[in-house]
């Protein structure tokens, strides 16, 4: 076997998931919150405050008892608490965002300061994002947090992670999630 041959076989063997990981995603953290703290407008900071002021109460029986009817209205004919999210001048914003990025943003979402959806650009299967490193890792301390490629099902693609929080007049008031296409 000529070492040309030897060598296109072996680049052939390796997972497609071995080049996704190669994605800087130290640059692209730096680059999506750059964006992100650019685009957050005030009608989205205002939104979210406003959803916090009204789950001000919310326990953790209530934050269950949401999600839970975020899960059963994925499939069911009437989605109310799904559409008042998605179908929100919040996700309406979103969506131009990843618009914008001409392809590079797959989802965007931001999360109240219980991790609760304020708006998105597409279908989570849950409503409360509390729970997940996406927001425990930058909320309440303010930061970023971003997670390697992975193969994403309903994007088709590998697809990076970036989490930020949400500051107002520097104080944290929610977060926002970037799903970023591996190039």
């Amino acid at each position: 076997m000529s070492k040309i041959a030897f060598t296109l076989s072996a680049l052939l063997a390796i997972p497609a998931a071995s080049f996704a990981a190669e994605m800087d995603m130290k640059a692209v953290t730096a680059s999506v919150s750059a964006d992100m703290k650019t685009k957050i407008s005030p009608a989205i900071i205002a939104a979210i405050k406003a959803q916090n002021t009204e789950h001000a109460s919310l326990d953790a029986a209530g934050i269950k008892k949401l999600d839970d009817q975020w899960k059963a209205e994925v499939s069911a004919a009437s989605k109310p608490l799904i559409d008042k999210v998605t179908k929100n001048a919040v996700s309406a914003e979103l969506k131009k965002i990843q618009a914008a990025s001409g392809g590079k943003y797959v989802e965007i979402f931001v999360t109240d300061n219980k991790g609760l959806n304020v708006g998105q650009t597409g279908m989570t299967s849950d409503y409360w994002q509390g729970d997940e490193d996406k927001f425990t890792k930058v909320f309440p301390t303010i930061g970023t947090h971003s997670e390697a490629p992975e193969f994403d099902e309903s994007a088709q693609a590998f697809v990076g992670e970036v989490d930020g929080t949400i500051v107002d007049g520097g104080t944290a008031i929610g977060a926002y999630t970037v799903k970023v296409k591996a190039e």
